[in-house]
């Protein structure tokens, strides 16, 4: 299981501004949530994710990730 530091996303700031900023960010949603909950995490550490989970990202397999929301 990979842990993926994040923090949630200030909707006033503009995604274009963070990506310039050594951000990525995303959005956590789902079935048993009342409201979305947009979040910004380091690039790199984006980049390492993927990197290290492109076998199982591109034969559309699940990977379990483990977010730590500071």
């Amino acid at each position: 299981m990979t842990t993926l530091k994040t923090t949630k996303r200030n909707p006033e700031v503009k995604a274009k501004k963070l990506r310039r900023d050594g951000f990525a960010t995303g959005v956590l949603y789902g079935r048993e949530m009342d409201e979305n909950i947009p979040l910004q995490f380091s690039a790199v550490d984006a980049s390492r994710f993927i990197k290290s989970h492109k076998e199982h990202l591109w034969q559309n397999r699940h990977v379990l990730i483990f977010l730590l929301l500071l």
